[in-house]
């Protein structure tokens, strides 16, 4: 018998797969079961990493931000260049690399959830103070 193993996964892969299944889904259907299954682990993995779905979301929402807001505008200020040169630069990471590309489910969700509205803007904020 071939003993195959499962990978070893990390939060922020559970993190990134919640992301792209709330893009497809919308937060509704960021389920643990469905999302193990989708990564090809059991949902123990889960466990191991968070106590429950809405802890959970509220990484997801603290990742979202970090990582699409709060480390890009990090990369735009080190950008060396005039501001407009550095808003241009921001505007091609964010294109480019689809950074905004999760900002509509996010969006939707905060539309119901206040977590989730506080957080979506706090980072618009964030992003139009750098802007000005």
């Amino acid at each position: 018998m071939v003993e195959t193993k499962t990978p070893r996964l990390n939060r922020s892969d559970w993190l990134e797969a919640a992301l792209e299944t709330m893009r497809r889904a919308g937060v509704d259907g960021v389920k643990v079961s469905p999302l193990a299954t989708r990564i090809g682990v059991i949902t123990g993995s889960f466990y191991w990493h968070f106590k429950n779905r809405r802890e959970h979301l509220e990484a997801l929402l603290d990742f979202w931000e970090r990582a699409m807001t709060d480390a890009a505008i990090e990369e735009a200020k080190q950008f060396k260049g005039s501001p407009t040169d550095r808003i241009l630069f921001l505007m091609k990471r964010v294109m480019v690399d689809d950074l905004a590309g999760h900002d509509l489910p996010i969006w939707h969700w905060a539309q119901s959830d206040v977590v989730a509205g506080t957080v979506f803007r706090r980072a618009l904020d964030k992003r139009f103070a750098f802007a000005t």
